[in-house]
């Protein structure tokens, strides 16, 4: 198993298993404050898909991609390649964590 390192935010083992620094997903309820650019990126707007696909709706919750860790930070998260398409199966906030689980199964593989 090869350890390859593309850039300082992303891991791969022989192309079968990456771990890779990103944004968490976050849920918040939707309101006027969360709907701000201030919070949010521009593109959530009521009406609009949530990151999840979900029609984002007021009074109600709405899932985001927190692109610049305003409300959560980043994590590193593990993908393991099935069929030709790299599929999130976990993450972890610590990247020592998530390199040991990716090299865990990368072995198993």
């Amino acid at each position: 198993m090869k350890e390859n390192w593309l850039n300082e935010n992303l891991c791969s083992f022989d192309e079968k298993v990456r771990v890779e620094l990103g944004p968490q997903l976050i849920e918040l309820p939707c309101t006027e404050q969360t709907l701000s650019d201030e919070v949010t990126a521009p593109h959530y707007k009521e009406g609009s898909p949530d990151a999840l696909g979900r029609t984002i709706v007021k009074g109600e919750k709405m899932t985001c991609v927190d692109w610049r860790s305003k409300q959560a930070p980043k994590v590193w998260k593990i993908y393991q390649n099935v069929d030709g398409v790299f599929t999130k199966i976990d993450e972890s906030e610590d990247k020592d964590t998530a390199l040991e689980a990716a090299r865990k199964i990368a072995k198993g593989i």
